[in-house]
């Protein structure tokens, strides 16, 4: 029986212009380089979560070649969001159960 998966999600906000993509594109590439599996997913309008990667991201995972266990996806927030928050509010109100969420250093 294989052991129980642990995912975990790290969300990037804040106003525009101040290194979002930049970060949370050097995050993913750090965490998969350290072994983990990572799927980078983005919302921006703008994709350039392709343009830091070096690779096309379509709106299936996407494989990031020289990454070994480095996944892309960009999404249309617009069409998108309807079926990602039912699934994002169980995701959070499981963490909720376990402690609250909060913010840890990577």
């Amino acid at each position: 029986m294989l052991g129980r998966v642990m995912a975990r999600l790290l969300l990037f906000g804040g106003k525009g212009g101040v290194g979002k993509t930049t970060t949370s594109a050097a995050t993913a590439v750090w965490l998969a380089d350290s072994g983990l599996r990572v799927l980078i997913v983005s919302s921006d309008p703008a994709h350039s979560t392709s343009d830091s990667l070096g690779v096309d991201i379509g709106t299936e995972p996407t494989p990031i070649e020289g990454v070994e266990g480095l996944y892309g996806l960009e999404m249309d927030p617009e069409s998108k969001i309807s079926n990602l928050l039912p699934k994002l509010g169980k995701m959070v109100d499981g963490m909720n159960s376990k402690g609250g969420m909060g913010v840890s250093e990577v």
